[in-house]
C-alpha cells in the first residue's frame, strides 16, 4: 500500500451514500453510516477516520455528530485523528463539532459522490493547524443563519442583517467563512431581530 505524504496509511470514512467502490483510494474502508462507522472503529485501528456531512439531512446531521463525540470518548478511538467535512453555512455543526473535541474540520461544497472521493486523498493529505477544529471555528462569523427549507435543503442568511440578507457561496468562502468578517459592514454595525423587537416595543 502507498503510504500517503502525512502519514496517513488507514483511513475510516464514513459517508451517508454509497460512493461505489471504484471510488474509493487505496487503504480506506468506507461505512455508509454512524452506527457501521462507530463499529468498524472500535474493531480495527486507524490513522484517520473521516466523518462526512455531505448530503446528510438535520437528523443524520445530529447523528454524525454524536458519531465524532462518540469516538472521541471511546477509549479505542478516542486517540485516533477525526476530520468532519462540514457543508459550508453550517456554523452550528461547526460549533458543537469544535466544542466535541474533533481534531479537523474541513468547510467544503461537495454534494456528489464523485466529486467527495475523487478529492479523498487531497483532502487528508493538506491538513494542517488550520484546519484544526477551534481555528476553523474561530473563523466562521457567529451571525451565519442556515435556515431550512426541506430535509436537505435550505440556505444560509446574515443574522446581523435581520436573516434578510442571503450569503452567495463567494461571500461565505471569502468572508464569512474566512476570517474575514471584521471588515463586514454588516457586521460591524449589526441589526439582528432581537435588536429590531426592542426598537419596535
Amino acid at each position: 500500500m502507498q503510504e500517503r505524504k502525512n502519514g496517513y496509511k488507514k483511513v475510516l470514512g464514513c459517508y451517508p451514500g454509497n460512493p461505489g467502490n471504484r471510488l474509493l483510494p487505496a487503504g480506506v474502508r468506507w461505512m455508509p453510516g454512524p452506527i457501521r462507522c462507530l463499529d468498524a472503529a472500535t474493531e480495527s485501528d486507524y490513522d484517520l477516520i473521516l466523518v462526512s456531512f455531505s448530503n446528510a439531512d438535520a437528523r443524520m446531521q445530529n447523528a454524525l455528530v454524536e458519531l465524532c463525540r462518540t469516538l472521541k470518548r471511546n477509549l479505542h478511538s478516542k486517540d485516533t485523528k477525526i476530520l468532519a467535512v462540514v457543508p459550508s453555512g453550517h456554523r452550528d455543526i461547526v460549533q458543537r463539532i469544535a466544542e466535541g473535541g474533533i481534531d479537523y474540520i474541513r468547510i467544503s461544497e461537495m454534494k456528489s459522490n464523485n466529486g467527495f472521493f475523487s478529492q479523498f486523498s487531497e483532502r487528508i493529505e493538506a491538513l494542517g493547524p488550520d484546519d484544526r477544529s477551534e481555528n476553523v471555528f474561530a473563523r466562521v462569523c457567529p451571525y451565519i443563519t442556515f435556515r431550512a427549507t426541506g430535509r436537505k435543503q435550505g440556505f444560509v442568511t446574515c443574522g446581523a442583517y435581520r436573516n434578510r440578507l442571503v450569503l452567495g457561496r463567494g461571500r461565505l468562502k471569502e468572508i464569512c467563512e474566512a476570517g474575514r468578517f471584521g471588515v463586514c459592514e454588516y457586521f460591524k454595525d449589526p441589526k439582528p431581530l432581537e435588536k429590531r423587537r426592542e426598537i419596535a416595543g
